[in-house]
């Protein structure tokens, strides 16, 4: 039999023993990420515009004949852009070496595309009855589904949220009926979006027969012909080995279905995974590759 002396040591050493792995499997956890804080990078707007398929639902308040509001509920709006540069990074933390030029390898010619739902209500301020367009302000909000894919073929998926408001003029929307069977827009007065304020889907009319052939829920929808407006709120993209978050502004002038403006992102703060769960640069030991050479040399 083993003397209560001798299980007493034993269960000390196995103690001693868990504690010790313990702080190994923390000291492994803390260096498995690296972390970069104060993104900021720069882009700009390629298009955008209602897919589709994609709904719109259209509210008009009237007051004595006058149009005076439009809520506007929009679902599949696409959205698509170029992130061009990281114009400021900052390591975050013993652990964040690398951390930097990570995300300037996925940021730096990102391209950044969103599908989104928005609510947005157009003040009008005068309706031009010759185009059969209403022109006002915006204001409303937007949630995106959000992936951006790098200059170095990385993935990242998420969500953005926004608030919309108006930009540098006021935007302009008319009553798109459908587009025909080779994509050109077919448009109709503003009174046949108030007679079908749906939610409707973006379809293919057949003028001949004033019908929607493949899309039974297809219908007249109120879409933008002159967009500005400037969106603002948060973003959040990740993958398996790393993510991407902060603040994004996005500036869109469209007109036509010529869309530019400008993206920013700040306040940017990402965090990705080191393989083999030790910080880059450096072996299990903790040694660099110049304190390797000289433990060769000795």
């Amino acid at each position: 039999m083993l003397s209560k002396r001798l299980i007493y040591k034993r269960g000390v050493m196995i103690a001693l023993a868990v504690v010790a792995l313990m702080t190994l499997t923390a000291g492994v956890a803390a260096a498995a990420s690296n972390e970069a804080r104060k993104i900021e990078a720069i882009g700009g707007v390629g298009g955008v515009g209602l897919n589709l398929g994609g709904t719109v639902g259209s509210h008009f308040k009237i007051t004595d004949g006058v149009i005076n509001k439009v809520k506007i509920t929009t679902v599949g709006e696409g959205f698509g852009g170029l992130i061009g540069a990281v114009t400021a990074c900052e390591q975050k933390g013993e652990h964040g070496e690398g951390a930097c030029d990570s995300a300037g390898d996925i940021l730096n010619g990102a391209l950044i595309e969103s599908t989104h739902k928005s609510k947005a209500t157009l003040n009008v301020l005068f309706i031009n009855e010759v185009t059969q367009t209403l022109v006002g302000t915006l204001k409303g909000s937007l949630k995106a589904d959000l992936r951006i894919t790098g200059a170095n073929l990385e993935v990242l998926d998420g969500h953005a949220n926004l608030k919309i408001n108006s930009g540098v003029g006021p935007s302009a929307y008319n009553c798109l009926v459908g587009v025909d069977f080779l994509g050109s827009p077919i448009w109709g007065l503003i009174q046949t979006c108030v007679d079908s304020p749906g939610p409707n889907a973006l379809g293919v009319f057949d003028v001949s027969s004033g019908t929607y052939p493949l899309d039974p829920t297809a219908g007249p929808v109120l879409v933008p012909v002159e967009l500005h407006v400037v969106d603002t709120g948060k973003f959040h993209v990740k993958n398996d080995s790393g993510k991407i978050e902060g603040k994004i502004s996005v500036t869109v002038d469209s007109v036509g279905g010529v869309a530019s403006g400008v993206i920013v992102i700040s306040e940017g703060e990402a965090t990705f995974s080191i393989e083999g769960g030790h910080q880059r640069g450096k072996d299990k030991h903790g040694k660099g590759d110049d304190e390797d050479e000289e433990d060769e040399e000795h």
